[in-house]
């Protein structure tokens, strides 16, 4: 690792170091942003530390609310001092949402001998294989989170979090809703608050009125009417 990475990564680890019950989460995707802007909007943002593998508009949209470590080079996440030096010693759970098989088998790998008793959260698509074939006891510090538009309210269930806001989630729109007007849509235990549209400018979110027609980068931001109970098959079916 260069002088100047090894510094970054240091200056990153110090920030954390100075926070209690930190939430970890390596991503940096459509689905990482979701979750992350969530957790922005549920006002736990100085909680989060991301790191992610690559520079993004959404990141230098909430650099403010959160901690952000950028580290492009995947082979860091492969050597142990990237993980040393960041220690997790702060860390309440580790999120990891990259779908590179490859990368999240390095991140597991490393992070499961830098804190033996940390709980790490996966999507069950993304896990690597090798995990079903752990002990029990091993397998124990895995939370394989099983769909993806469950990770909002399992993950905030797990986590255990403190609640101040109503549970409030968003969700990409599937391809027959493209042109479709959003306060048409009934999506089942939900109500649709808003749609989040990425400014064509900018690139940054701008709360738009459900009247409008559908795009496909649009998400929709809907309140949970039962909270997790939510999250059903009929649920995930409505977006596939």
């Amino acid at each position: 690792m260069g002088f100047f990475k090894d510094r970054k990564v240091k200056k990153f680890a110090e920030k954390v170091a100075e926070r209690e019950n930190t939430i970890f989460i390596f991503g940096s995707d459509i689905v990482t942003e979701n979750f992350v802007k969530d957790l922005v909007n549920l006002g736990v943002g100085g909680r989060v530390a991301l790191i992610a593998e690559e520079d993004s508009l959404w990141i230098d949209e909430v650099e403010e609310q959160i901690t952000i470590l950028v580290e492009k080079r995947k082979e860091e996440y492969d050597k142990p001092q990237l993980f040393n030096t960041i220690s997790f010693s702060t860390a309440e759970k580790i999120i990891i949402l990259h779908k590179d098989p490859g990368l999240v088998q390095s991140i597991v790998g490393q992070i499961k001998h830098v804190s033996h008793g940390l709980k790490i959260i996966l999507i069950a698509q993304n896990a690597p294989p090798f995990i079903k074939y752990l002990s029990e006891a091993q397998r124990e510090r895995f939370i394989i989170v099983d769909n993806i538009y469950q990770v909002t309210t399992k993950l905030y269930k797990e986590m255990k979090l403190n609640l101040v806001k109503p549970p409030i989630i968003t969700v990409p729109v599937c391809e027959r809703m493209f042109g479709m007007v959003a306060k048409d849509l009934e999506a089942p235990n939900s109500v649709l608050l808003r749609v989040v549209r990425k400014h064509e400018d900018t690139g940054k979110d701008e709360l738009m009125s459900p009247k409008i027609r559908l795009k496909p980068s649009d998400r929709l931001m809907l309140y949970l009417l039962n909270d997790e109970a939510t999250i059903d098959n009929e649920f995930i079916k409505f977006f596939e």
